[in-house]
């Protein structure tokens, strides 16, 4: 299990938080692919996912946010490593997922009119 161990506790993020701070579908098919990979960018799409994308009228049909969030960990085992100087991911969830969990170290909200990711 992947947890943070906090002085008040531990805590993770879950599925529910996947779909509640994203948006993403958390049920479906799965989406599988190789995970040997170190695409570093979050600007592009990893051909990994690309057979997925072929079909636009069943993308709805797949659990895009339980891959989110097992990339996530992955990326987040791989950047505890000691050797390790950069980290690849869904960044953007875990920074929305921090601020919410420990809303000190989190911007102050100027305007709330904005979908969660965004406040």
């Amino acid at each position: 299990m992947h947890t943070f161990h906090l002085p008040y506790g531990e805590c993770t993020i879950t599925l529910e938080d996947v779909a509640m701070i994203l948006g993403l579908r958390t049920d479906g098919l799965p989406v599988t692919g190789s995970t040997d990979h170190s695409t570093k960018s979050g600007i592009s799409v990893h051909w990994k996912y690309l057979p997925l994308l072929r079909d636009f009228s069943q993308i709805h049909k797949f659990s895009w946010g339980s891959a989110c969030l097992a990339h996530m960990y992955r990326s987040l085992c791989r950047a505890s490593r000691y050797d390790c100087k950069d980290m690849d991911g869904p960044l953007a969830l875990l920074l929305v997922w921090a601020w919410i969990r420990m809303p000190t170290i989190g911007p102050l909200p100027v305007d709330t009119s904005f979908p969660l990711a965004r406040r």
